[in-house]
């Protein structure tokens, strides 16, 4: 097209034809080529490459016989070709199909690899199986009876029983660590956060920064605040002691009990106030200050919810439908 336009003012400048008759000329070609432009310029569109694939779970608990479906996220979102290729490294122990289920066949351990056709990026999951049927490993919870219907874990996020700590996870997070400080965390710095930072829309976690969802599986999630107050509200507190472990006995409207231990707090490398305090993230934010979320909180003598540095590293009781 530029090579046409410049013939035609090569063509004025010789005198060979006039300006106005290539002038003419001109505008069409220029109309061809938004034509063109409009159009697609007849040519196909560049295709995008995949640049990581996630699942939803990096490890899972299954009790043999039973089976639950795993989620691959491949990014970017508008990626060309987003199919994915699933793989057990041990069917006999656990197997996997096309679309992600996995299924447990005799107690062990396997590793489920998803790979992405396009790029050949990968993601894993670490699956354990145990003898027995009757449900997955750690997703046990309590119907306490609360106007809302809603479920509460019996332990807490990385916990075999009750009177156990689990695991500790800054907010946002989906993996426990060595430090808990604004160094490590994954989101940025207090005043430079670069997700549900109060210019985002982002108020409550998302599946994939909750770290309930992350372990469990949807639809395990983190409480919100306003769930956690529902607990405050609606049942009795009795500060007490489970297996040598303080902590509070919980009891619903129906009677139905669990203990939340006094499981203390994570800041920087140290654990702190193990057996006199405990701390339980929800999944919402501190919308007044974004580098603040919210949390359940309690001592021998009081429990309440209040607002804490996203860094620090907190217990995660689970909740459900």
């Amino acid at each position: 097209m530029t090579t046409a336009i410049n013939n035609l003012i090569a063509e004025v400048n010789s005198g060979n034809t006039s300006a106005a008759a290539a002038l003419a000329q001109i505008i069409q070609k220029l109309e061809e080529l938004k034509a063109a432009i409009g159009s697609g310029g007849g040519g196909t569109t560049p295709s995008v490459a995949v640049t990581s694939v996630t699942l939803n779970k990096t490890m899972l608990s299954l009790k043999e016989g039973l089976a639950t479906t795993l989620i691959a996220t491949v990014q970017p979102d508008n990626a060309t070709n987003k199919n994915v290729i699933w793989k057990s490294d041990n069917t006999t122990v656990a197997t996997v199909d096309a679309n992600g289920k996995v299924t447990a066949r005799t107690a062990g351990k396997a590793t489920i690899t998803v790979t992405t056709k396009d790029g050949g990026k990968a993601a894993i999951c670490v699956v354990t199986v145990v003898a027995g049927g009757g449900g997955t490993v750690g997703d046990e919870y309590v119907d306490l009876g609360l106007p809302s219907g809603l479920k509460w874990a019996k332990c807490n996020l990385g916990a075999s029983k009750p009177s156990e700590y689990g695991d500790y996870y800054a907010w946002g997070e989906t993996n426990p660590k060595a430090n808990y400080s604004w160094d490590t965390y994954k989101f940025g710095t207090a005043k430079n956060l670069t997700k549900y930072n109060g210019t985002d829309g982002k108020i409550t976690l998302a599946p994939e920064d909750d770290a309930a969802t992350a372990k469990l599986g949807a639809p395990w999630r983190m409480p919100t605040r306003h769930e956690i107050n529902e607990l405050l509200e609606n049942c009795i507190w009795t500060w007490t002691t489970q297996d040598g472990k303080n902590g509070f006995n919980v009891k619903g409207p129906n009677g139905k009990i669990i203990f939340l231990p006094a499981a203390g707090h994570r800041k920087g490398s140290e654990l702190s106030n193990v057996g006199s305090w405990g701390y339980c993230w929800s999944g919402s934010l501190y919308t007044p200050y974004s580098d603040y979320a919210c949390s359940l909180y309690f001592d021998s003598g009081r429990f309440n919810w209040g607002t804490y540095y996203r860094c620090y590293g907190f217990s995660v009781r689970p909740v459900r439908p």
